[in-house]
């Protein structure tokens, strides 16, 4: 059985070289979507993911080659003045300032610049689901539902 520190310590580590960093390399799939992948030790993520606006995908890390969680995701921006660009780019800010006790997408609030992103979960390492947004004047401009947890346990 998957220790639960263990994999929150890697999850957190996955959100600092994941989407979120600029420097992390994407790759384009064979089937039209693109793949980030992170490996510490034993432990493995692979984020699977398809368009930008909107997006759908998956994380899932393994330990020793065994599936062990994974998480779902879909999100889009609205209608605004502001280009996808620049959505996603502060989207980008708050996946690395997640909280390391629950790192499954970006912190509760982080505001900047006339941004306000929120996001807000239900449950544990082992069985959540959530939605972030992010507002400009008071207004959702963009919003992403996600859903997670352990497999084979």
């Amino acid at each position: 059985m998957t220790n639960h520190d263990d994999l929150r310590s890697f999850l957190y580590e996955t959100t600092q070289a994941g989407y979120g960093n600029e420097n992390t390399a994407i790759e384009k799939a064979d089937d039209g979507g693109n793949v980030i992948s992170y490996t510490n030790g034993s432990w493995h993520m692979r984020d699977h993911f398809y368009g930008g606006h909107p997006y759908s995908g998956q994380e899932a890390i393994h330990e020793n080659g065994k599936p062990v969680w994974a998480l779902q995701y879909r999100g889009w921006v609205h209608d605004t003045e502001r280009t996808s660009s620049e959505v996603y780019g502060f989207l980008k800010k708050a996946l690395l300032a997640a909280p390391k006790d629950h790192p499954y997408r970006g912190p509760a609030e982080l505001v900047e610049g006339g941004l306000v992103y929120r996001n807000h979960w239900q449950g544990e390492l082992d069985n959540f689901i959530g939605e972030e947004v992010i507002l400009e004047n008071n207004e959702e401009i963009y919003k992403a539902w996600y859903f997670g947890g352990f497999v084979d346990q």
